[in-house]
């Protein structure tokens, strides 16, 4: 059941139920340290979306995936996008 949220949150990632078995060029030079802090993300995303979820669910005011999924869809394109964006270490 879990799963379906997850695939709910997070569709707007290019092969998102392809995510742990793909490989494009541009990962090699995705150090290891963004990769975590990406999943770190993902996964705080995920538990406070099924925490609201979970917490309305008895509510008059449920909140649903489709409500997170329509109101966060910015957030969301956010957290796909950031395996392009440049980091650097701060020292």
């Amino acid at each position: 059941m879990e799963m379906l949220g997850v695939e709910q949150t997070l569709p707007d990632i290019p092969g998102a139920s392809l995510l742990c078995f793909s490989y494009s060029p541009y990962d090699r030079f995705c150090p290891f340290y963004k990769t975590v802090g990406m999943l770190k993300n993902m996964i705080a995303f995920y538990d406070m979306a099924r925490h609201a979820v979970e917490s309305t669910a008895q509510s008059e005011n449920k909140i649903t995936w489709s409500v997170i999924r329509d109101s966060m869809g910015q957030i969301l394109y956010q957290l796909s996008s950031m395996k392009f964006k440049v980091c650097a270490i701060l020292l």
